[in-house]
């Protein structure tokens, strides 16, 4: 098994290396800067760059999409950020031959990423 870690820069993607790296899960780490924490941490087998999904999801999914396919195997892909999710979720049909993504129906991620909805959800 292996897998990719998205968000580097993010203090939660270090501890999933480093919890997967103590486990002997190899992880590819993909960041959007070169001095993202996790790229330096000794458990990163790998590490890659993309650009970022704010700006755009066609070049970032482009990029985790490449980075799986170097790695075979349908590797497992880890995201930490909101933008880096909904990105691989725009593209999931596609991406989906290359790699194992994990998502719930498409109602669910609706509901979380539409405050006005998770409010009228949570009041009843």
């Amino acid at each position: 098994m292996s897998v990719i870690i998205l968000d580097g820069h993010l203090k939660s993607a270090l501890a999933a290396v480093r919890s997967l790296g103590k486990a002997g899960i190899p992880a590819s780490v993909g960041a959007e800067r070169t001095t993202a924490m996790a790229l330096h941490s000794r458990y990163s087998k790998d590490t890659f760059l993309y650009s970022s999904p704010y700006f755009s999801q066609e070049a970032f999914a482009s990029a985790v999409k490449n980075e799986a396919i170097r790695m075979g195997g349908k590797p497992l892909v880890y995201t930490f950020s909101d933008a880096t999710y909904l990105a691989l979720y725009a593209h999931h049909k596609t991406l989906s031959a290359h790699m194992t993504l994990v998502f719930p129906e498409e109602r669910a991620i609706e509901i979380a990423f539409d405050k006005a909805a998770t409010y009228s959800l949570a009041r009843v």
